[in-house]
């Protein structure tokens, strides 16, 4: 399984929320960190680390010690990755169909 390190600094204490996982929706404690990422434009990153119902308290824990300008660094399945763009100024139908991923160049994102 490929993997992707982002490091930065977080710009909010870290808390634990409860949130639905997997097919059936089920309600599991997750670490959220929201940081801004190392590397050109300081890009904002949110992280999910899901923890087993019974681990809540480690998790509450551990979110405690995760502070606002604390620096960090989060390792996640490349495959994993989400974008979200904020304040789109446009969002336009296409006529073109989707280009062939196989015909498309791969390049290797280096960060931070």
């Amino acid at each position: 399984m490929a993997l992707i390190q982002i490091t930065g600094t977080l710009v909010q204490d870290v808390e634990v929320r409860t949130l639905p996982q997997g097919v059936d929706s089920t309600p599991m404690p997750v670490l959220v960190a929201i940081f801004d990422s190392d590397g050109p434009g300081q890009l904002p990153v949110k992280a999910e680390l899901v923890y087993p119902p019974n681990l809540r308290p480690q998790a509450q824990q551990y979110a405690k010690t995760l502070k606002r300008g604390m620096r960090v660094s989060v390792t996640a399945p490349i495959h994993q990755i989400r974008t979200t763009l904020g304040h789109c100024q446009a969002i336009q139908p296409l006529r073109e169909a989707a280009p062939d991923q196989s015909q498309l160049q791969l390049l290797e994102a280096v960060h931070g």
